[in-house]
């Protein structure tokens, strides 16, 4: 076995190492044994060393992960699950949680969250006479924990969603619908039209100031309006619509992908009229 190298170790350095390895010899011990004995102890001690550091790092993470608030959340998934969504939109999803649900829980840990703290926002605003709202927000909230739920970290810090406790239906009032069944008959539509176009031409055609004259909405706008009744579509679904890939004029169907906050988004396609199709 190598004693040293001259003249890095000194001769007297290598005589006296190799003194004291004849003396191990002649004693019955094995230098080149013992010092791979040597080599294997410090392989594992290194690797115990490294196994303890990464649980620390483990348990330092899950630490800092159980200590995610509500907020934290809401901005994960309002920035992943909402990056197709139209700025507009995605904004009024923000005020809602932040005008409605974060003031009271946002600062609460996920897994602290209750259905309570999801029911006393939704009742609030019910018993504001905004039921709708009240129903959004259940609806949002509800497809931001199962979003959650299917992603690391959240879905480790609780077992169950806390809106599935929240029952919505038996909250709203009885009798209550979310939806008009009131039809424009063809003379209001016919005013709707001339109203749109009176405005417009005042606008544009008269000269000096326009202060007190009534602004015409944007002509895009005008033209949501008549694609929402001649298509019967809602609004939100409307706004949001890509034409290339929602609407299908050889088939004459559009498809409007669900509302907003499905979970899973289940496709609802719709005929178009044979005027509605040929409108382009």
């Amino acid at each position: 076995m190598p004693l040293g190298a001259w003249p890095r170790v000194t001769l007297a350095a290598i005589r006296h190492q190799f003194d004291e390895t004849r003396l191990r010899v002649e004693r019955g011990g094995d230098p080149a044994d013992q010092r791979r004995l040597v080599v294997e102890k410090l392989k594992v001690e290194k690797a115990e060393i490294a196994r303890q550091q990464q649980e620390l790092a483990e348990r330092s993470r899950e630490l800092a992960d159980s200590q995610l608030t509500l907020s934290a959340l809401f901005a994960a998934w309002h920035a992943e699950a909402l990056a197709d969504n139209t700025a507009k939109g995605a904004q009024a999803v923000r005020r809602l949680f932040e005008l409605h649900l974060l003031p009271g829980a946002g600062g609460t840990r996920v897994g602290d969250v209750s259905p309570s703290d999801i029911r006393n926002a939704v009742r609030a605003l019910i018993e504001a006479g905004k039921i709708s709202t009240a129903i959004t927000l259940h609806r949002y909230t509800n497809s931001m924990f199962g979003w959650a739920g299917r992603r690391k970290p959240w879905r480790l810090l609780f077992d169950i969603n806390p809106v599935e406790d929240v029952d919505i239906e038996r909250m709203v009032p009885a009798g209550y619908q979310g939806w008009s069944e009131r039809v424009l008959g063809d003379d209001e539509i016919f005013e709707l039209r001339n109203r749109f176009q009176v405005i417009r031409n005042t606008w544009d055609f008269h000269s000096g100031p326009r202060r007190g004259i009534a602004r015409p909405i944007p002509r895009e706008h005008e033209l949501a309006v008549w694609i929402t009744l001649a298509t019967l579509v809602r609004i939100n679904e409307m706004c949001t619509a890509q034409w290339q890939a929602h609407v299908s004029f050889e088939k004459a169907t559009w498809n409007h992908l669900g509302l907003a906050g499905e979970e899973p988004p289940v496709d609802h396609r719709s005929p178009l009229g044979f005027r509605a199709a040929a409108s382009p």
